[in-house]
């Protein structure tokens, strides 16, 4: 379980993500996860861990996004030259328990639940 961080865990399915109400946005979340990894770790914050590291396309401020931010993607793929929507699900901040974080698909827009030792998706 991330301190600082609010477990959200109901609300599955398509659209769930379109408002925000996690505590933080993803950003924030990223500087509260990556706070408690050790350097060198990944472990189950590989994914933050990433994202804070990730120097690529001229920008170093890459997050890991909150579920909202992360349907926000979803809802405007068509314009994200690039993105891949074949059927990957892809991971945001927002946590469901110690154990899992919201996900969300991006052939179908459906958002569930995955186990934080998988992925490494980052949006900036």
């Amino acid at each position: 379980d991330i301190p600082g961080l609010t477990n959200y865990t109901s609300d599955y399915g398509t659209g769930y993500g379109a408002t925000n109400t996690d505590q933080f946005y993803g950003s924030q979340n990223t500087t509260n996860i990556v706070a408690i990894t050790s350097a060198g770790q990944g472990g189950y914050h590989a994914a933050a861990r990433y994202c804070d590291r990730l120097n690529y396309g001229g920008y170093t401020d890459w997050h890991l996004p909150n579920r909202f931010e992360l349907n926000l993607v979803y809802t405007n793929r068509a314009s994200l030259s690039g993105l891949d929507t074949s059927g990957n699900w892809y991971w945001s901040s927002t946590e469901i328990s110690n154990y899992g974080s919201w996900i969300q698909s991006f052939s179908d827009g459906g958002q569930d639940y995955g186990n934080k030792s998988l992925g490494t998706d980052c949006v900036v």
